[in-house]
């Protein structure tokens, strides 16, 4: 059991990243999430000990949860060390922490770009610096960001998210070539919609339109959003894409780019000819 590895996820107590703690712990991982959320921390840290117990690892301590903001580097930071301290060397970061807040581009808060930015892109660089130090010195481990689909498909209402998992994915590529060579491997996954409570957060905001856009496009579990996110790391891959049609729309939006923007604004325009009265935009 000792000598299990160790892995961290942030965002672990719900959806996918939640899901991604579960099946680390499956696959004989020992795990620690990360929440900022008190009550949904202590859920999640007593879902995973009877689900380790289930699985007959009960001692040495086989999980953690712990209590911090993403957007709080020194949290994070204490966080990280905690980890070492009570499980031992971390193998396995996966930063699944983020959350959308779409809705018309002129009637957004422009407070709401910048806390987008602050929990998207910022919160995956304090993960990445507080995790992956000790990484870096061991000269060895693997980073897990997340991004989206939106970021290579961004897509109506999504103003202030999409930008800032674009970056997301630039990040991801600046530092797996920096990091390659000193033996930490770095990924990054662009899910679509996931059935998990953040999506059903993120429909309150949802412009008719996007609702509308969204509709056709179908949802993936969580389980197997996880399963595939831990597939692609098995396999090295850096751009980890889960499901077969966000495969397809990557491969059209990288490719046919003309073509991507064509289609999507024909569709809008059936959307809003359909039912104009439920989009509040002229």
């Amino acid at each position: 059991m000792a000598s299990d590895p160790i892995a961290v996820v942030t965002g672990g107590s719900s959806g996918i990243g939640r899901a991604l703690a579960l099946e680390l712990l499956r696959r004989g991982y020992r795990v620690a999430v990360v929440s900022r959320d008190p009550g949904r921390r202590k859920k999640i840290e007593r879902e995973l000990h009877d689900f380790a117990a289930r699985l007959g690892q009960s001692a040495p301590p086989s999980c953690l949860a712990l209590r911090a903001d993403v957007r709080n580097y020194r949290e994070l930071r204490s966080a990280a060390a905690e980890v070492e301290e009570k499980l031992g060397a971390v193998s396995l970061v996966v930063h699944a922490a983020g959350a959308a807040r779409p809705g018309y581009a002129d009637q957004l808060p422009i407070r709401t770009y910048r806390e987008q930015m602050e929990l998207n892109f910022l919160g995956t660089v304090h993960a990445v610096r507080a995790f992956g130090a000790a990484m870096l010195d061991r000269g060895q481990g693997s980073l897990v960001t997340f991004s989206s689909v939106a970021a290579f498909l961004p897509v109506f209402g999504f103003s202030a998210y999409a930008p800032a998992k674009a970056a997301v994915i630039a990040y991801a590529e600046t530092i797996r070539q920096e990091y390659r060579h000193r033996g930490v491997r770095v990924h990054v996954v662009c899910p679509p919609d996931t059935q998990t409570p953040g999506l059903s957060r993120e429909n309150e905001h949802k412009p008719y339109e996007t609702m509308e856009l969204s509709r056709g496009a179908g949802l993936l579990e969580p389980e197997e959003v996880a399963r595939q996110v831990l597939r692609g790391v098995r396999r090295g891959r850096f751009l980890i894409v889960p499901g077969t049609p966000s495969k397809l729309l990557f491969s059209l939006s990288r490719h046919l780019p003309g073509l991507t923007r064509l289609l999507l604004d024909r569709e809008i325009r059936k959307i809003r000819k359909g039912d104009p009265g439920k989009a509040t935009q002229p």
